[in-house]
C-alpha cells in the first residue's frame, strides 16, 4: 500500500514537517516502510500549452501538426504529434528542446518527416507518472495560464510516496486509510488531526422507493449498510490534480463519479461503490445471500457462478454487486449517468475473504473489508463522497435521505473498557514514574483516541475506540504495546536480567523423533522437507496415486470447503505422494552441485501428518495429541486440552452428533530416486536397470533398519504380501498404518514392514511399507527415474520406543572391528533366525568378551534375480577387547568359528540359507580380512 506525503501533510496541518527524519520513528512505532518514491519530480522545465491549431501532416498519415500556444513570454510552436485524441483547445503539458524527463526521454530540436519539430507534446507516460501512453496529459481543472510551470499548475504534483509492508497492517484495518495513518504521525508528532469536511446535507425522499434492507439471513454477515441517491450528476474526467493523486496512488482513474469513491476508501479505509440509479430495478436494494448457481457479470466483464454462502448486494430483479468485493457490469456508472446511488457498508471479514478466494478475485475493496472495518466508519465516509463528489462534479448533491440500516445502526455494540494501574503499564514496559509519568501516559493515549476515566483506588478505565475494538485491542496488554511504541522501546533502558537458566525439559516422544531426525539426515544422508498436507490434484491424476480398497474403490479423502487453489482440494492421506512429485521436481531441475542429467540421484524425507476419514483412535488413545500424553496419563491429557477449547468442543461435538473424528496420522516418508537419462539432457527414457533397482531397494531399506535400530527396537521384518502372507495371515496393522493399495505401491516389488513385539512373543504388527514406484506411475513421470518409497506409521514405533530403555556403558578404550556377512535366505521372516544363529554360535565359543554386538544390517530383496533364495540379509559382527586393539590372528577366531560350526546347520536348513553361496561368501572374506 502507497502513502502520500501530501495527503498526510493536509491531514495533519503541518508543511514544516520533517518526515526523512519521521521515517525511523514510523517504523518503529507503527509500519515497516518497504521503499520511498519520488512521484512527479523533474518536472519543472515541463509547461502548460494551449492546442490553437491543428493540421494534417502532408508527409504522413497518421502524424498531424499542432500549434502550440505557450503564453506571452514564450512564442508560439508548431509540433508534430502523433497521439489520436490531439483536438482543438486542449491544454496539455508541453516539453522544449533539451529536456531530459524522469521516463528517461530526452527531448531534441528534432525533424519529422520533413517537417521541423521544436519540441514535444507528453502523455502521463512521458512524464514518467504512470504507463498510460494511449493519449496526451489533458490539464482538466488547471486555471494557471499558458506557459506555466507544470508542478506550479497543478499543486501537489510533487510527491513523495510511502509504500508501507501490508502484513504489517494486517491487525491494524484503520490504517488502510490515509486518515488512520495521519491519525498515527500526529499522535507521533503531538499535533491534532484536521479531519476533512463533512458539511453534507442529507434529506428529502428516500433513495430507493422499493426501499434498502438487509435479509435475516445475512444480517450476521452485513452489520451496516447505508444508501443515498445524488443528482444533478455529469459524467465527465476528474480535474488532473485528482487524477494524479489516484494514479501516484496506483489506482486507475475512470470518472468524477467512481474517482470520488476511490478517494475516499483512500482517504478513510472504508470502500464505497455508486450504482446508475437507472439499472437499480425494482427501485430497491437487498443485502442477502446468493442463491446457489446463481450468476452475476462483474465488472472485469467475468460471469461467475455463485454458491449459496455467497453475500450479494441484489436489486429487485437479481445481484448487482457482490458485497465487499466488485460491482456488477450491468449498473456501473456510463457516461450519461445523471443519477447515482451510492452505497456505504460494513461487511464481515471473514465472509469477504472466504468469496473472493474461492472465486479467485482480489481487489481494493476486498483487501480492505477482509481486515474487519469499524462499523462507525460508513457513515463518515458517506459524507466525506458528498463533499469530494461535488469537488468533483459541482452541481451534484444529495437528493435523498441517508439510508442506514443493519444491526450495527439499530443497537451499537458498546465500547470495550479495560480497567488497569498505571503502575502496570509502566512495570511490563520497564519504566519508571520518572520516565513516563501519569501525565505523558495518560496524554499518549489520549492522542490515539482512546477515552479515560478515573476508576477506583487510583486505577485507569480506558475506553477503546471503535477503529480500534473490532481485532486489535482488548485487554490491559494491547495498552502496554500502544504506549511502548509511542514511547519508543529503542528509549526504554535496558538491563541485564539475572535469573536461573533451566534447559527446557523435552518430552521422551519428541527426543525420540529428533533421533529420527539424525539417523535420516546424518546416517541415511537424506535431505528434509516440509511439504504441504494438500494432494496436488495434478500431479495425482497424472502419476495415478490414488490409493484404493481391497474392492478396488478410491478411498475416502478429507475434502476442503475454502480451498487455497483449484490445484489443493484435499488432505493427503499419506507423504509418499507429495514426497514423490518432489523428488520429481529436483531431478528435473538438478542440485546446487549436479545439473538436471543421468545418474542424478536424490533422497527426501518428511514427518508429517496422514489423514484418514474412515479410521478413528481405537478407544482410549487421543491421536493429535502429542505422543508423551498417548500413553494414559488422564491428567496430562485432560490439562492439554483445558488448554485447546477448540479441539475440546470439536470432540464434544462429534460425539454429541454421534460422528467419529478422521485420525490424523503421524508419519516418516522416504523417497529416494535417481534419474536414468532423457528430459534436458537429451537422453531416452530408458527402463530401469536391475542392479539400480536393487541399489535403491537397499538403501530405502536400510533406512528403515536404521529408523528401528535408532529407536532401540527389535529389527524389522519386511515381506512380500503375495510370497509371505500365510506367514502373517491376520496380523493387525497400526492405527496409522499407511494404505493397503497406495496408488504408487509396485504390485510385485515392494515389502510390508512388521515391528516385533520387544516381549518375544513372537507378535508382529504392521506399521508401515516399502515400494518400489509403480511402473504405471513411473511411467508417466516427466523425468524419467527410478524411485523406492517408505512410509512408517510413527506413532506406533515412537509408542513401543518409549518402553524400550537403552543401556548407557563406558565409553571404549580402544577401536572396534566390524565384518559384515550378507546372506542370502529364502524370505525376510528368515533373516532373524540367521541372526540368531550367527549369535549363538559366537557365543558358544565363550568369546563374549571380544563380541560386542550381533545384528541385522539391512534386509533387501533383489527383485530381479531367478534364484531360489532371492533376498539377502547382512548381518554386522562387531567386536572389540577391554584390553587392547585386536590383532589380525583374535579378529579371525568369530569367522572360523562360523565356517566350522554353520556347515552342518545351513545344509539342514536350505529352506532357510543357501549354504553354498553363504560358504563362498565366508571364503572371500577370510580373503580379505
Amino acid at each position: 500500500m502507497f502513502v502520500s506525503q501530501n495527503w498526510i501533510r493536509e491531514l495533519i496541518g503541518d508543511a514544516s514537517v520533517d518526515f526523512a527524519a519521521l521515517e525511523g520513528r514510523f517504523v518503529l512505532a507503527v509500519a515497516e516502510i518497504e521503499g520511498v518514491v519520488r512521484f512527479g519530480h523533474g518536472l519543472t522545465d515541463v509547461v502548460i500549452g494551449e492546442v490553437v491549431g491543428v493540421e494534417p501532416h502532408p508527409n504522413a498519415d497518421k502524424l498531424r501538426l499542432a500549434d502550440v500556444d505557450l503564453g506571452p513570454s514564450r512564442p508560439a510552436v508548431r509540433v508534430v504529434c502523433g497521439a489520436p485524441d490531439l483536438r482543438l483547445g486542449m491544454r496539455v503539458p508541453f516539453v522544449p528542446p533539451g529536456v531530459a524527463l524522469p521516463s528517461g526521454i530526452e527531448v531534441r530540436h528534432g525533424e519529422v518527416r520533413g517537417i521541423p519539430s521544436p519540441g514535444m507534446l507528453a502523455s502521463e507516460a512521458d512524464l514518467g507518472l504512470s504507463e498510460d501512453h494511449d493519449g496526451l496529459l489533458e490539464l482538466h481543472g488547471v486555471t494557471a495560464p499558458n506557459g506555466t510551470a507544470l508542478p506550479d499548475a497543478i499543486p501537489g504534483l510533487e510527491d513523495v510516496l510511502y509504500e508501507i509492508d501490508n502484513k504489517s497492517l494486517t491487525h491494524r484495518p484503520d490504517l488502510w486509510g490515509h486518515l488512520g495513518i495521519a491519525r498515527e504521525i500526529a499522535a507521533l508528532l503531538d499535533r491534532p488531526l484536521l479531519l476533512p469536511p463533512t458539511d453534507a446535507v442529507f434529506g428529502g425522499p428516500a433513495p430507493l422507493a422499493g426501499g434498502v434492507a438487509i435479509d435475516p439471513g445475512a444480517a450476521d454477515v452485513c452489520p451496516r449498510y447505508l444508501a443515498a441517491r445524488f443528482s444533478g450528476v455529469q459524467v465527465a474526467p476528474s480535474p488532473v490534480a485528482a487524477r494524479l493523486r489516484l494514479r501516484a496512488l496506483g489506482v486507475r482513474p475512470i470518472s468524477n463519479v467512481v474517482d470520488a469513491t476511490n478517494l475516499v476508501m483512500l482517504e478513510t479505509g472504508n470502500p464505497l461503490h455508486a450504482f446508475d440509479a437507472r439499472f437499480v430495478r425494482g427501485e430497491q436494494i437487498v443485502v442477502r445471500r446468493a442463491a446457489d448457481g446463481e450468476t452475476i457479470r462483474t465488472l472485469d466483464d467475468a460471469v461467475r457462478t455463485l454458491q449459496a454462502d455467497d453475500l450479494v448486494i441484489a436489486d429487485g430483479e437479481g445481484p448487482v454487486a457482490l458485497a465487499g468485493i466488485m460491482g456488477g457490469g450491468d449498473s456501473e456508472i456510463r457516461d450519461d449517468t445523471t443519477t447515482v446511488v451510492l452505497e456505504s457498508a460494513n461487511f464481515d471479514g471473514a465472509q469477504i475473504r472466504k468469496t473472493s478466494a474461492r472465486l479467485g478475485l482480489r481487489s481494493e475493496s476486498s483487501a480492505r473489508f477482509e481486515k474487519s472495518l469499524d462499523p462507525d466508519l460508513p457513515a463518515f465516509a458517506a459524507a466525506r463522497f458528498a463533499a469530494t463528489l461535488a469537488a468533483l462534479c459541482p452541481g451534484a448533491a444529495p437528493c435523498s435521505t441517508l439510508v442506514d440500516v443493519g444491526r450495527h445502526a439499530e443497537a451499537p455494540a458498546p465500547l470495550p473498557q479495560i480497567d488497569v494501574g498505571r503502575d502496570y503499564l509502566r512495570q511490563r514496559l520497564g519504566l519508571s514514574d520518572a520516565l513516563l509519568p501519569d501525565a505523558a501516559l495518560d496524554a499518549t493515549l489520549l492522542r490515539l483516541g482512546f477515552r479515560l476515566q478515573e476508576g477506583a483506588k487510583g486505577r485507569l478505565v480506558v475506553t477503546v475506540p471503535r477503529f480500534r475494538a473490532g481485532r486489535d485491542v482488548g485487554i490491559a496488554d494491547d495498552l502496554v504495546e500502544e504506549l511502548g511504541r509511542h514511547y519508543g522501546y529503542d528509549r526504554i533502558p535496558s538491563a541485564t536480567v539475572l535469573a536461573e537458566a533451566k534447559p527446557t525439559p523435552l518430552p521422551p516422544a519428541r527426543s525420540l523423533e529428533r533421533r529420527l531426525r539424525a539417523v535420516c539426515a546424518i546416517g541415511a544422508a537424506l535431505t528434509e522437507v516440509e511439504l504441504y498436507s494438500f494432494e496436488h490434484e495434478p500431479t495425482r491424476e497424472r502419476l495415478g496415486l490414488q490409493s484404493r480398497d481391497g474392492g478396488g474403490g478410491e478411498l475416502p479423502r478429507l475434502r476442503l470447503r475454502n480451498t487455497l487453489s483449484s490445484e489443493h482440494v484435499a488432505l493427503r492421506r499419506g507423504l509418499c505422494e507429495g514426497l514423490l512429485g518432489a523428488v520429481e521436481r529436483n531431478l528435473g531441475h538438478g542440485t546446487a552441485s549436479v545439473g538436471p542429467q543421468k545418474g542424478l540421484r536424490v533422497g527426501l524425507f518428511e514427518f508429517g501428518h496422514g489423514y484418514l476419514p474412515e479410521r478413528t483412535p481405537p478407544q482410549g488413545a487421543d491421536f493429535g495429541l502429542p505422543p508423551v500424553l498417548v500413553r494414559g496419563d488422564a491428567a496430562a491429557r485432560d490439562a492439554y486440552l483445558a488448554g485447546l477449547g477448540a479441539l475440546a468442543e470439536d470432540a464434544a461435538q462429534a460425539a454429541a452428533n454421534k460422528r467419529a473424528l478422521p485420525l490424523e496420522a503421524n508419519r516418516l516418508g522416504v523417497a529416494i530416486g535417481e534419474r536414468l537419462g532423457g528430459g534436458a539432457d537429451g537422453g531416452a527414457a530408458e527402463a530401469p536397470p536391475a542392479a539400480l533397482t536393487a541399489s535403491l531397494w537397499a538403501e530405502a531399506t536400510a533406512a528403515v533398519v536404521a529408523v528401528f535400530a535408532a529407536l532401540g527396537l527389535p529389527a524389522p521384518l519386511l515381506r512380500r504380501q503375495d510370497r509371505d502372507a500365510a506367514l502373517y495371515a491376520g496380523t493387525a496393522a497400526s492405527p496409522g498404518c499407511p494404505d493397503d493399495a497406495p496408488g504408487w505401491l509396485h504390485p510385485a516389488r515392494h515389502a510390508w514392514v512388521y515391528l516385533q513385539a520387544a516381549d518375544g512373543s513372537g507378535a508382529v504388527r504392521r506399521v508401515g511399507v516399502c515400494s518400489m514406484l509403480h511402473p504405471q506411475a513411473r511411467a508417466a513421470l516427466e523425468v524419467p527415474a527410478e524411485v523406492a518409497l517408505v512410509e512408517l506409521d510413527t506413532d506406533a514405533l515412537l509408542l513401543a520406543a518409549q518402553g524400550v530403555r537403552q543401556k548407557a556403558g563406558r565409553p571404549a578404550r580402544f577401536p572396534a572391528t566390524e565384518f559384515h556377512i550378507t546372506v542370502p535366505v529364502l524370505s525376510e521372516v528368515a533373516a532373524d533366525e540367521v541372526r540368531q544363529k550367527v549369535e549363538s554360535v559366537l557365543v558358544s565359543r565363550r568369546e563374549p568378551a571380544n563380541v560386542e554386538s550381533v545384528g541385522i544390517r539391512s534386509t533387501y530383496w533383489l527383485p530381479d534375480l531367478t534364484h531360489s533364495h532371492p533376498y539377502r540379509v547382512t548381518i554386522e559382527v562387531r567386536l572389540r577387547s577391554s584390553d587392547g586393539t585386536l590383532t589380525r590372528q583374535e579378529s579371525h577366531k568369530p569367522i572360523l568359528s562360523l565356517k566350522s560350526q554353520l556347515t552342518e546347520w545351513m545344509k539342514g536348513n536350505q529352506h532357510v540359507v543357501d549354504a553354498d553361496l553363504l560358504a563362498e561368501h565366508i571364503a572371500a572374506l577370510m580373503h580379505v580380512l
